[in-house]
């Protein structure tokens, strides 16, 4: 579990991350994550809930999915 002060430090610096972006700022997640070598599945931060939705061109990138359909095309 999080202490107090680390959740506050994550904020912080979440905050400090979005506002030092100048024209664009791209926000990217790992869906699957290995922890003590277990693949587990990540949730979103809770912090990308907070964006205005209308700043938000959500993408979904499948990245295996996408190397498949270069090798076809090769």
């Amino acid at each position: 579990f999080e202490h107090a002060e680390d959740k506050a430090e994550e904020q912080r610096l979440f905050y400090v991350g979005i506002t030092r972006a100048k024209d664009l700022l791209f926000l990217t997640r790992a869906a699957r994550r290995r922890l003590f070598g277990e693949m587990r599945e990540r949730a979103p931060s809770p912090y990308l809930q907070r964006l205005n939705e209308s700043l938000l061109d959500r993408q979904k990138h499948d990245a295996k999915r996408k190397a498949r359909q270069m090798e076809l095309e090769l």
